[in-house]
């Protein structure tokens, strides 16, 4: 069971209010990008926020962060006499060694490669074989002597722990870490090599609080609530000097906080006596040991030297810190945790019409070449139908699609998961329900909305917008409302409009205010008595023939078992036998990532063909169209 941390103000701890906020004011003004900001002393949480459309639940690019990740397993394997930190390389693949290996080669150790002290000059493309080529490249130095930064070697390290186990890094580390330190490994994300291990080097995606109880793990010198998970000696080693790194200023002279040495895939930082686990762009986690301080930060800082000036701004944000406790602002710490709780990310420019219109405004097209098909009056139920080619079609499946951005297709078209969304990235067509309806064959609709859920949630994260029963029975009631429509909203015609499906992938949203409130049970709770009650709705609009697919996926699978659980009750209640439960796979990192973390294009068509497969499975198993 997950220990949540203990939330307090800032002055109970030591920290003026006052200099959070000013920390804030300067991650806001303009050089980086912030995403979520995580601050503890003394073992309890004082401040912690995301920037809206981020979220804790919403796991993120960890870069390089993810080599602490992969260094961890190593210590926790040391820990388990399971391997040595003088280990030669070569005698941990001897099969993927050089027949004649270098003399360098053969003196490279364990923990060489873990303080960047492999002795190469460069590092070997991605291939299937790319240990192998790893052991390939000439190791110019004596090993441990000099420093270049390796990420293949820090991917290495995981398949020194999958060579002595068997196990890849997930795999291991899922009950030896993650699920003892409190991080949900479900929710996490990797991108693979091409031999399928995961890339150590920075193919983690993991949220603010999972970066913050890895290093708090290293503050607390390898003890979790009384259990001994890493050695002390190995935390030693790791969060100290083990190698000089002042040749960084060749490759990034902007980032000097990278010249004052490594220790086991953890930076030393210019405050004595503080380290940080660093991924690009700003991934930060920092110990400040002095303090009893640990800050976690996710970002997108583009370039090293914006990367620096964040560690530079909280160094500020450290020297203000200077008593154990303070006495009680409930002014300022209250002001405080409204701006936590309310921030966001600004809305990008607003461009209300296409650059393309003053070149294709006003002008007739002719077409010269072939000619437009007319509809076929035969596969439609109305001749009104067969002159728009709209309407539905007979004899074909009729699918109904109700969700939140994933359903919309949000940000689907563009591999970039630290962007923001612009309309121009999302297809629609692209999205999961309109591959499962041309798989299909089938003719569909959708309701979508980005950040909708199913209950207006509890507490003092209750969404503002209205839940999807508020919007479902009615054509275009958003529209309506957006546009300062005084008229009463139009319902939809459900007698015209009869699904043989119903697709409904609405819980990610309700996750997030579950997770922001303290009182997990009650936002459970009221999710299950909300999306019970709109499966009524379904029922008492749709009638009972459509078949409804009670769906979730693919970022998070927090609430799917409530899901199951109110399915079954609903079928039992009503003798429902039309109703069952589907999860989408989950996002593969190596896949790509669209805007905001969302499903790439690629994910949705594996979304699509995977609900495509489901329905047709379903429906012939109970004689239903397909």
């Amino acid at each position: 069971m997950r220990k949540e941390f203990e939330k307090v103000t800032p002055e109970s701890v030591g920290i003026p209010s006052g200099a959070v906020m000013e920390l804030l004011d300067e991650l806001e003004s303009g050089f980086t990008e912030p995403h979520g900001l995580m601050i503890m002393r003394h073992g309890k949480l004082c401040a912690q926020g995301w920037w809206a459309p981020y979220a804790p639940g919403i796991v993120h690019g960890q870069q390089s962060h993810t080599k602490t990740y992969a260094a961890t397993a190593v210590g926790i394997a040391y820990t388990e006499g399971i391997l040595s930190l003088e280990e030669r390389i070569i005698d941990i693949f001897p099969e993927e060694a050089p027949k004649t290996p270098s003399e360098n080669l053969q003196k490279l150790r364990v923990k060489d490669v873990l303080c960047m002290g492999c002795g190469m000059k460069k590092m070997p493309e991605p291939s299937v074989h790319w240990i192998r080529d790893f052991l390939a490249v000439p190791v110019e130095d004596e090993p441990g002597t000099t420093y270049m930064y390796n990420s293949v070697g820090s991917t290495l390290l995981g398949a020194i722990v999958r060579k002595k186990t068997g196990l890849g890094l997930h795999d291991y580390l899922k009950p030896r870490l993650f699920d003892k330190i409190g991080i949900d490994a479900e929710r996490l994300c990797w991108a693979h090599m091409p031999d399928g291990m995961e890339v150590g080097g920075g193919g983690l995606f993991a949220t603010t609080e999972d970066n913050l109880r890895l290093m708090k793990l290293y503050a607390d010198g390898g003890v979790w609530d009384g259990e001994r998970i890493l050695s002390e000696e190995y935390v030693k080693l790791a969060v100290s000097l083990q190698n000089e790194s002042a040749t960084e200023s060749e490759v990034n002279p902007e980032a000097y906080d990278n010249f004052v040495g490594y220790g086991y895939q953890i930076w030393m930082c210019r405050p004595e006596g503080v380290y940080r686990a660093d991924g690009a762009m700003g991934q930060f986690t920092i110990v400040d040991p002095g303090r009893d301080l640990i800050l976690a930060i996710t970002e997108n800082a583009s370039g090293a030297h914006w990367a620096q000036r964040s560690l530079d701004v909280i160094w500020t944000f450290f020297e203000k810190i200077k008593e154990d406790s303070l006495p009680e602002d409930p002014e300022a710490s209250g002001r405080l945790a409204r701006r936590m709780a309310s921030l966001s990310l600004a809305n990008p420019g607003f461009q209300p019409e296409s650059p393309m219109k003053e070149k294709i405004s006003g002008r007739a097209y002719r077409v010269t070449d072939g000619e437009i098909l007319k509809p076929d009056r035969e596969i439609f139920e109305s001749d009104e139908d067969a002159e728009h080619g709209t309407g539905r079609r007979k004899d074909v499946l009729h699918l109904e699609f109700i969700g939140d951005s994933i359903t919309c297709g949000f940000g689907n078209m563009v591999n970039d998961a630290n962007r923001m969304f612009y309309s121009a990235d999302e297809n629609s067509w692209m999205a999961h329900p309109a591959v499962a309806a041309r798989k299909l064959q089938a003719d569909f609709s959708v309701i979508a909305c980005s950040g909708i859920a199913a209950t207006e949630g509890i507490g003092k994260f209750a969404y503002a917008l209205p839940p999807m029963k508020y919007y479902y029975p009615y054509r275009d009631r958003m529209a309506q409302e957006m546009e300062g429509a005084v008229d009463e909203p139009v319902l939809w015609d459900f007698q015209e409009h009869v699904p043989d499906v119903i697709v409904l992938n609405l819980g990610t949203n309700d996750a997030t205010v579950i997770d922001l409130n303290d009182d997990t049970k009650a936002g459970v709770e009221k999710f299950e008595k909300d999306y019970f009650e709109f499966l009524q709705l379904l029922r008492r609009y749709n009638g009972p023939s459509p078949w409804i697919i009670c769906a979730l996926g693919s970022l998070d699978y927090f609430l799917y078992d409530s899901i199951q659980k109110v399915a079954e009750q609903f079928a039992a209640a009503y003798q429902d036998d039309r109703i069952s439960c589907f999860k989408y796979g989950r996002v593969r990192v190596n896949d790509g990532l669209g805007a905001c973390r969302h499903p790439y294009v690629t994910t949705q068509v594996r979304m699509g063909e995977e609900l495509a497969a489901y329905i047709r499975e379903t429906l012939q198993g109970s004689a239903g169209k397909v």
